[in-house]
């Protein structure tokens, strides 16, 4: 698996000249630079800091609506509580622009070529878009072959589904994302689920594993401090792998 990310990566690097782009862009999270990244953006500022449990509910500093106050293009999920402050702070001299963030690949390619048409980058993000299609390809044929002839009835966490579509399978059930009740692990337990899919950024479901006897695969959307999309992708697979051992 990884060698297949590090083709995609020197294909995308190596084979098409990185574009640079002067424009000064602040990314509301990490999720969100990822894709700016991805574009071609290399002067990013973040605001919610990586390592978060919840970054949507961040109190951005003073400094951070500084950075908006100076930026070109403010990029954001649409999600966060935030946003109306950072919208505020830009005022009238900037652009913001919402991303549908999601590692489904036609939605990478969409939006990852909405930012770099504003940053002029088109090519740049071509090249990604492509080396991110390659990638999940080779993912979700490696972690079908794992499933075998018995591809598992997954229940996800709703902020995660495309992460069971990676397994070629369409959700048993979506839960979330608030608490789950009796009703609803009696209801999930009724589907014999083999397998979970968790959000590591919302309220956990360990009691669902408890109830139904399921393995439970806790996932990520947000990525550390300069990481991409391609390395998410990487760490979710793995640990869709391991899920799927028998």
């Amino acid at each position: 698996m990884m060698r297949i990310l590090v083709a995609a990566l020197t294909l995308f690097f190596v084979a098409v000249p990185a574009a640079q782009s002067a424009a000064a862009v602040v990314a509301s999270t990490t999720w969100v630079a990822a894709f700016a990244r991805a574009a071609g953006s290399t002067d990013l500022t973040v605001i919610a800091p990586a390592g978060l449990t919840h970054p949507p509910d961040y109190d951005p500093r003073p400094s951070d609506l500084m950075a908006v106050s100076r930026a070109d293009l403010v990029l954001v999920g649409g999600y966060e509580a935030f946003v109306p402050r950072l919208r505020d702070a830009l005022g009238a001299r900037g652009q913001m622009l919402t991303i549908n963030t999601t590692y489904d690949p036609q939605v990478v390619r969409k939006e990852v070529g909405a930012i770099a048409a504003v940053l002029g980058n088109t090519v740049q993000a071509g090249a990604f878009a492509d080396a991110y299609d390659a990638a999940w390809r080779e993912s979700s044929e490696r972690l079908r072959q794992r499933a075998g002839n018995r591809p598992p009835v997954v229940v996800v966490q709703r902020f995660m589904v495309p992460w069971a579509r990676l397994l070629g399978v369409d959700p048993a059930a979506i839960f979330g994302p608030g608490p789950l009740s009796p009703a609803d692990l009696l209801r999930i337990k009724a589907l014999a689920p083999t397998l979970i899919i968790d959000n590591a950024h919302a309220a956990p479901a360990a009691a669902l594993a408890e109830v139904t006897g399921a393995r439970r695969v806790v996932l990520i959307n947000f990525p550390e401090a300069d990481e991409g999309l391609l390395d998410v992708l990487g760490r979710n697979t793995q640990r869709l792998k391991a899920g799927l051992t028998p």
